[in-house]
């Protein structure tokens, strides 16, 4: 049977303090590393402090208008016109939003990338022949 002096025992005891500080130190780090990662596999998920309650969308611009366009929303796209009355000789009426400013960066060893992203959106109004949507 082994017996651990008392001498050896103090020294286990605070070489397993300093170990245990160690590892909350590393994972602090590798926690605070983790949240600087750009998250490419889940855009919309949080990344580090950000909160959760915030969606981030594109919001498209429409030209001469102060009128915008949320990415992820169709459906209001046909409220657009919805009070005026389209002359028939516009339709098909297609109109283009663009979503600026979306910026990428990439760093690859000592390069560093910069990619602007602009996204668009498209939307057709047409007329209605014998109750059927003609397009």
């Amino acid at each position: 049977m082994n017996v651990l002096s008392f001498s050896s025992g103090k020294n286990l005891k605070e070489g397993l303090a300093t170990l245990e500080e160690d590892l909350v130190k590393l994972t602090v780090e590798l926690q605070m590393e983790a949240q600087c990662i750009p998250n490419m596999t889940h855009p919309h998920a949080p990344i580090g402090g950000e909160d959760r309650s915030t969606v981030r969308a594109m919001v498209y611009s429409i030209k001469d208008s102060d009128q915008c366009l949320i990415g992820t929303a169709e459906i209001p796209v046909g409220g657009i016109h919805m009070d005026a009355i389209l002359a028939e000789s516009l339709l098909p009426l297609i109109e283009v939003w663009a979503a600026e400013g979306a910026l990428d960066v990439t760093i690859i060893g000592d390069d560093i990338r910069l990619h602007q992203v602009i996204n668009f959106q498209q939307a057709a109004s047409t007329r209605l022949q014998n109750g059927r949507a003609w397009s």
